[in-house]
């Protein structure tokens, strides 16, 4: 919206310029726009002559209203200071108003003073400045196999700790399900620790209470599923807010017998490592089922987002002839 704010007073100084020997209706400009969202919105103002006021936005509400709701900190100084141009700028607006009231003869005056409100209000809606910062997660218990259970954070913002790729971290049941290797001779293994709150959600990849092991396409079916992708984009990109939680879903029940009859009928000498490792992914995930809604946009609390739920399956493929040690 801001980056659209200073285009449309840059409209207003370029109209101006090419309306030679005219007289502009300063309260008949009105500029239409999309938003990140895709949602339409506009810059107008409400009325004529004397009795217009700046409105701003698709949800229409009052400038001078808009810009008194920002949440700024004491300490934020360049912001304080901000706000306090844009109020002068817009008592100037509201004073031209008032003495001008049957045509566009202040045009100029008008376009001074909305070229200085533009900088204020650049100044205040600047980055992610105007969203809450993100609240600490709540993470469930660990699983029987140490892994994380649930996490949920009730508001996550673009404003928020750095998170952390996955450590190197060492368990009974993960040092075994390491193991196991996408394909024989293969450097890359087939487990990789996936976090419930992202690291570029600002999730810690340190903790086993954010963290349980995934497949490669598990892993890639959360974090570029319709999931993790939208909830980053309305978070980073949209600078939006939103509660979530992440729920691990565990309970395999494979064939295990079965997996290895085979083993034994090809005489696989890594029978005693390929057995733990399958032993050991009765504590892998099936699922991280999400749910999230939106619940600050546009500069203001949401009290009525649409929750929209999901799940992404972690497809470990136990067949006999999926299992591969490294160099092997």
């Amino acid at each position: 919206i801001i980056d659209k704010l200073k285009a449309f007073f840059g409209a207003i100084v370029q109209g101006a310029k090419d309306v030679v020997g005219a007289i502009l209706e300063w309260w008949k400009l009105r500029k239409r726009f999309s938003g990140p969202d895709g949602k339409p919105h506009s810059l107008f103002f409400r009325g004529e002559r004397a009795s217009a006021t700046l409105r701003i936005a698709s949800d229409e509400t009052d400038y001078r209203g808009y810009i008194s709701g920002l949440k700024i900190e004491d300490g934020d100084t360049k912001k304080v200071q901000a706000r306090q141009s844009a109020f002068t700028a817009l008592s100037s607006i509201e004073s031209l108003r008032l003495r001008n009231k049957d045509d566009g003869s202040k045009t100029e005056e008008f376009r001074t003073q909305l070229d200085l409100l533009s900088e204020a209000t650049k100044v205040l809606m600047a980055g992610a400045k105007g969203v809450p910062k993100s609240t600490p997660p709540i993470y469930g218990g660990q699983s029987s196999g140490g892994f994380a259970t649930s996490m949920t954070i009730n508001v996550l913002s673009s404003e928020g700790p750095a998170g952390t790729q996955p450590s190197e971290l060492s368990g009974p049941v993960w040092n075994v399900l390491k193991q196991r290797y996408e394909q024989p001779g293969s450097a890359r293994r087939f487990y990789k620790l996936g976090h419930l709150l992202s690291w570029q959600l600002h999730g810690p990849g340190d903790v086993w209470s954010n963290l349980t092991p995934q497949s490669e396409s598990g892993n890639q079916k959360f974090e570029r599923g319709e999931g993790e992708r939208q909830i980053k984009r309305l978070v980073n990109d949209e600078k939006k807010a939103v509660r979530l939680s992440v729920t691990a879903a565990y309970g395999r029940n494979p064939d295990k017998d079965r997996i290895v009859a085979q083993w034994q009928a090809a005489s696989d000498g890594q029978l005693a490592q390929k057995r733990a490792i399958l032993d050991a992914e009765d504590h892998v995930a099936t699922s991280l089922q999400y749910s999230y809604k939106i619940v600050f946009a546009d500069g203001r609390p949401v009290d009525n987002g649409t929750e929209v739920s999901g799940s992404a399956p972690n497809d470990i493929r136990q067949q006999a002839d999926k299992y591969h040690l490294r160099g092997l």
